[in-house]
């Protein structure tokens, strides 16, 4: 993790509307399954209370936001995790995927 000051009036714009996609990974009859979902109207907290209550301790969880770019484009933009369907391709991906792992069966979000 890095951190800087930086001057909290920096910023052309600001929004609240912030759209999730949650993809949660697991085991089902022996093979790896994917459930995603589209999440809108909470804030970060509440989407990562959602995440670890529908993870159970052998499903791996990562978030992104959803965002669309000027051409229209839709795009993720990493939270935590990635979408591990295929094996990492580089450094920043295995790291990802460690720690998913190491977030197993551990409570991020206590009430």
């Amino acid at each position: 993790m890095r951190t800087r000051p930086v001057d909290e009036r920096d910023n052309a714009w600001e929004s609240d509307r912030v759209y999730y996609r949650l993809y949660l990974f697991g085991p089902e009859q022996g093979s790896r399954s994917t459930e995603t979902l589209d999440v809108w109207d909470a804030d970060l907290l509440d989407v990562l209370r959602l995440a670890q209550n529908k993870a159970s301790p052998e499903r791996l969880w990562a978030l992104a936001l959803v965002e669309t770019d000027q051409q229209g484009q839709r795009g993720l933009r990493w939270l935590t995790g990635y979408d591990c369907n295929g094996e990492p391709r580089n450094e920043r991906e295995r790291e990802a995927y460690r720690l998913m792992r190491a977030r197993l069966g551990h409570t991020p979000v206590t009430d």
